[in-house]
């Protein structure tokens, strides 16, 4: 199936830059004070986008609704989303890969993609 490309005009740029007045606010020290962080220090995106959620009690909550081209639908808690990240990160673990590796993956956008990138950033 050909897609023709998605040209945006000036106004759609615009509609979806920051406006001046929230850009003005906004500083790097503030969006660090809104992560939970790591239970023992530190910073991983993974955690933030999982296991904090269900370290706070929401692990029954949906972290990720997708839709497929064929119409179906698939549903991810966040206990669902710290578990199968984490399962990954042990799996490249389990291969000999340890942090600092390099870790490459192609998907198309389905769940297991993400699942792929938050626990290979999991894993370090």
């Amino acid at each position: 199936m050909a897609w023709s490309p998605i040209r945006k005009t000036s106004a759609d740029r615009e509609a979806v830059t920051l406006s001046k007045e929230v850009g003005a606010g906004f500083t790097w020290d503030d969006a660090r004070a809104m992560l939970s962080g790591l239970p023992d220090g530190g910073l991983n995106i993974a955690y933030e986008a999982a296991d904090c959620h269900v370290a706070d009690g929401h692990g029954a909550d949906e972290a990720i609704l997708w839709f497929g081209k064929d119409g179906s639908t698939r549903r991810f808690s966040y206990c669902d989303l710290a578990a199968e990240t984490s399962r990954f990160a042990n799996l490249l673990m389990a291969h000999g890969l340890s942090p600092g590796d390099l870790v490459y993956g192609i998907a198309e956008r389905v769940p297991e993609l993400y699942v792929a990138a938050l626990g290979a950033l999991k894993g370090g």
